[in-house]
């Protein structure tokens, strides 16, 4: 009885001493060993924000129009200063003109007369979209000149004028293969204004074939016009040519061809 306690009890030091080293020696390890580091201790990784770039915040434009007593070529770049052309937000618009007309006139001899013309304008505008329909509004400021080459009191819009101008542009998809695009435009500098509504069916190769209807004119004149247009996209970059009927009140009937781009930066 007496060997077999002591043999027990022997038992159990041992057991408590083993403890006690295993139990020092976690604590000493815990003393040099740092403990794993918190997110929060994590160490900062330094991003480098993306460049500002005018990839996909500008777009060019431009063409020509040509009917039997008239000639015109325009070009311009609409930007989206705060945001991307496929956002909605902010736009500004610089755009410009030159061309040449010829009119009817009892003043001069031989019964007509030439005319340069050259116009520039600065819009503001704002494009929203409203699901598969984009409006985009613009105000600001036109000048143009026109310069007779005979003198012509009676010519009602000869000289520099400057004044307001307003425009619209919508454009819708009603159909995956079909979209309808509309603009008008007005201003104070001899009354001058515009209007067209176009509809075609559009492959998915690039090609669209559409109809046109439009009208344009100012104080001196009105010259509604309908006719055809051929649309196709080569990348980013769209062509777009159209012809057709026009009605000068001037001039009387003719026919019109016009050639247009659009390219995005």
């Amino acid at each position: 009885m007496l060997v077999g306690g002591r043999s027990g009890w022997g038992r159990a030091g041992m057991r408590n001493r083993t403890i006690r080293v295993l139990a020092g020696a976690a604590a000493l390890a815990a003393a040099f060993v740092p403990a794993p580091a918190q997110p929060a201790d994590a160490p900062l990784q330094m991003v480098s924000p993306e460049p500002w770039s005018l990839r996909d915040r500008l777009f060019f434009f431009g063409g020509a129009d040509l009917a039997r007593d008239s000639r015109f070529a325009w070009a311009g770049m609409t930007g989206a200063p705060d945001g991307l052309l496929h956002e909605d937000g902010l736009r500004i618009r610089v755009a410009g003109g030159v061309g040449r007309y010829r009119y009817r006139t009892g003043a001069l001899p031989g019964g007509t007369n030439e005319v340069d013309v050259t116009s520039g304008e600065l819009l503001v505008g704002y494009r929203h979209a409203l699901g598969t329909t984009t409006i985009t509004a613009y105000a600001g400021a036109l000048v143009e000149n026109q310069d007779l080459h005979m003198p012509d009191p009676g010519h009602s819009t000869a000289g520099t004028s400057a004044g307001v101008k307003a425009a619209l542009e919508f454009f819708n998809r009603p159909a995956e293969n079909w979209f309808v695009a509309a603009s008008a435009a007005a201003s104070s500098v001899n009354r001058n204004y515009h209007g067209r509504i176009a509809a075609a069916h559009e492959h998915p190769s690039g090609f669209a074939l559409g109809a046109e209807a439009s009208i344009h004119g100012d104080k001196r004149y009105s010259e509604p016009r309908a006719g055809l247009f051929v649309q196709r996209t080569f990348g980013r970059t769209n062509f777009a040519l159209s012809g057709g009927y026009l009605h000068n009140s001037d001039r009387g009937d003719g026919a019109y061809g016009s050639f247009s781009v659009y390219a995005p930066y």
